[in-house]
């Protein structure tokens, strides 16, 4: 009888609980208010500081897009007709197939006329498959050491996959704020992941 009085007299009324939770639901204007134009990496193509994802089946051509774009960036050259907006260190995690990313960063630095003397100190390469929870402490940490990163790219998607099972919708969640924290490396860079679509979608 007493500890359940006592049980009940500690349960709070819905009337308090609800007086001690921030408002949920905001006015309309006061949403609006809080919009900002976008901030552009590659004017039109690429926003600062965002996570997007390039999809193409396997042999679309994304990798030669995504060195294209890293050329552009790291020389801070026009990307086709879009200009780059912000020159800068670019990341690459090429875990899937680095010795045939190795020979296609070859022809697209003598086809866009960048150096190695431009590449020195302006890209760093993660040349391996590896769980991308495993490797955000240590990029984080080396990062501090190399400087603010304009852009990261993720060749592919699959190749940092934490989980076991790409369509299990949790463990696709926890991947997709892995590569949403690689946002918070230094510089708040621009992080574009290449990704193949499910078989037969």
């Amino acid at each position: 009888g007493r500890a359940a009085a006592r049980a009940r007299a500690a349960r709070p009324r819905l009337a308090v609980v609800a007086a001690s939770v921030e408002r949920l639901l905001v006015d309309g204007c006061d949403f609006l208010d809080l919009a900002t134009p976008p901030r552009w990496l590659i004017e039109r193509v690429l926003q600062d500081g965002q996570v997007v994802s390039l999809t193409a089946p396997t042999n679309s051509g994304q990798t030669a897009v995504l060195l294209a774009m890293m050329m552009s960036v790291i020389g801070g050259v026009d990307f086709g007709p879009h200009p780059v907006r912000r020159k800068g260190r670019v990341l690459v995690l090429c875990g899937e197939d680095p010795d045939g990313f190795r020979l296609r960063m070859l022809a697209t630095m003598a086809h866009m006329q960048v150096s190695r003397e431009q590449i020195a100190g302006n890209l760093r390469v993660l040349p391996r498959a590896m769980a991308l929870t495993e490797a955000l402490p240590e990029l984080q940490r080396e990062c501090q050491t190399w400087g603010d990163v304009a852009l990261v790219v993720v060749d592919t998607s699959v190749a940092f996959f934490s989980g076991e099972d790409e369509n299990n919708n949790q463990q696709a969640y926890a991947h997709a704020q892995d590569l949403r924290a690689l946002r918070e490396l230094p510089g708040k860079p621009s992080v574009v992941v290449d990704c193949h679509p499910a078989d037969g979608a």
